[in-house]
């Protein structure tokens, strides 16, 4: 991190505020990622592994900041004795990452703020704001996690948007969307660290500035612009130029433009003759724009541009987006009636509520049905027969029919089943028909006879 003009360090937390880290870590920072998530952490490329840590039990927070805050504050230690040895001695300034709306980055980034301080390292906070189409849970969960991060007064709090994000790469196929979304917020940031590093025999924008930017108390946003030269420019073109794009910018980003501090850090061609009294309007035009009491300038020639002029505005001390943040809380508002009812609504499970005789029980005898299993116990006729002779002729006889009818039914359970071959059944149905009526039924056989001929 030689060219850094501060040696930051940066702490990812959760999905979202990881990738940033890992992205930071690739542009030479160090870097550090905390998650309740093995998968996500496995993801990231640029953090090595010792420095992904891994927190809680579970596989994830399910977009629930509850279960971050507890995998935080039972891991807090390990978390602590991280950072206190990857940064204390290398790191000059700690920015934790969050992507607010989900669980763990939401659950756990005023946490991880508490623990850097504890630690003894100046710590601010990275922070993003769900687009508009992201789910209501995930608009609830960044409201509360936003309410949290205030509570604990982050020094400084960069938000980031990331309907603004959309509204400019969302046009790119969606494998770049996030890629190009987090290079523009990671890309824009090292550049501006790397010019405090800058010669320049003019206005200079030194380390110390740029911490003291760091350390007020607000919100904190980095813009450039970029405007193309044409040769035929007078003094107050590229002031009005300038003019145009900080307010189309802080519309954008829903800033009123009243902040504490603002730094100017103009980046020119080396063979641009700018003049004295060009320089001094761009200025100006800054300030009145910020209504900022202070006031950082710098200026820089660059060999890398050739037809363009680089203006780095950095705000600092800015109240929160309140118009947008306003949005969300309204919009959960009108609709958290209807959430909380369809939460509430028990789910339909009475379907056979119609249909009748569902419990009616089968008129057939067992001994009909055609899935029965075969009756091995008396039947109703045999019963009564032994009711009837208990009456009739004694005890003596109905205990001799009781006893045959048992060793029957004991026989019928032994015997299996036999399959009969279509010539023993035939052989049956004329033994039945040629039978004596007071032996077999010799009605039935005939009708049983001639349906088995019809199919």
């Amino acid at each position: 991190m030689q060219d850094k003009g501060i040696q930051f360090g940066f702490i990812g937390c959760g999905q979202g505020g990881g990738k940033i880290a890992d992205l930071f870590a690739r542009h030479g920072y160090k870097a550090i990622a905390v998650n309740t998530s093995p998968v996500d952490l496995a993801a990231l490329n640029g953090i090595p592994p010792e420095y992904r840590i891994r927190i809680g039990t579970r596989l994830g927070a399910g977009k629930d900041p509850r279960i971050g805050q507890e995998a935080i504050r039972t891991d807090a230690e390990k978390v602590q004795n991280v950072i206190e040895e990857y940064f204390y001695y290398e790191v000059d300034f700690v920015l934790v990452c969050a992507c607010l709306g989900g669980g763990t980055g939401t659950g756990i980034a005023a946490d991880v703020l508490e623990i850097s301080r504890r630690v003894g390292l100046s710590t601010g906070c990275l922070a993003t704001i769900p687009l508009l189409s992201e789910s209501l849970e995930e608009q609830k969960n960044a409201l509360k996690g936003f309410d949290i991060l205030s509570d604990v007064n982050p020094t400084p709090l960069y938000l980031v948007d990331n309907q603004l994000l959309r509204l400019r790469f969302g046009d790119q196929a969606i494998l770049n969307f996030w890629p190009n979304a987090n290079e523009a917020i990671v890309g824009l940031w090292d550049e501006i660290n790397q010019i405090p590093n800058r010669l320049s025999n003019m206005f200079v924008f030194d380390r110390e500035d740029y911490f003291r930017l760091l350390n007020t108390p607000g919100c904190f946003t980095p813009l450039r612009i970029e405007l193309k030269l044409d040769g035929e420019e007078g003094p107050e073109w590229l002031a009005n130029a300038m003019r145009e794009d900080v307010t189309a910018l802080l519309s954008e980003n829903n800033f009123e433009g009243e902040c504490s501090r603002v730094a100017a850090l103009l980046v020119c061609p080396e063979n641009y003759r700018i003049n004295a009294e060009t320089v001094e309007l761009v200025y100006q035009e800054c300030q009145n724009l910020t209504n900022a009491p202070t006031l950082f300038r710098g200026l820089y020639s660059d060999p890398n541009l050739t037809d363009s002029v680089v203006l780095y505005l950095i705000l600092a001390g800015l109240n929160p987006p309140n118009l947008r943040l306003q949005a969300i809380r309204n919009k959960l508002q009108e609709l958290s009636p209807e959430i909380i009812s369809r939460l509430n609504r028990p789910v339909t499970t009475n379907f056979g509520d119609e249909l009748q005789d569902w419990d009616t029980p089968n008129p057939l005898p067992a001994a009909r049905r055609s899935f029965a299993a075969p009756n091995s116990s008396p039947t109703v006729a045999q019963v009564s027969n032994v009711v009837k002779l208990e009456e009739e002729r004694g005890d003596t006889e109905a205990d001799a029919l009781e006893e045959s009818l048992s060793e029957t039914a004991a026989a019928q359970e032994k015997e299996d089943y036999k399959v009969l071959t279509m010539d023993q059944v035939m052989n049956l149905m004329e033994a039945g028909t040629t039978a004596d009526s007071t032996e077999y039924d010799s009605a039935f056989w005939d009708q049983f006879k001639l349906n088995n001929k019809k199919r």
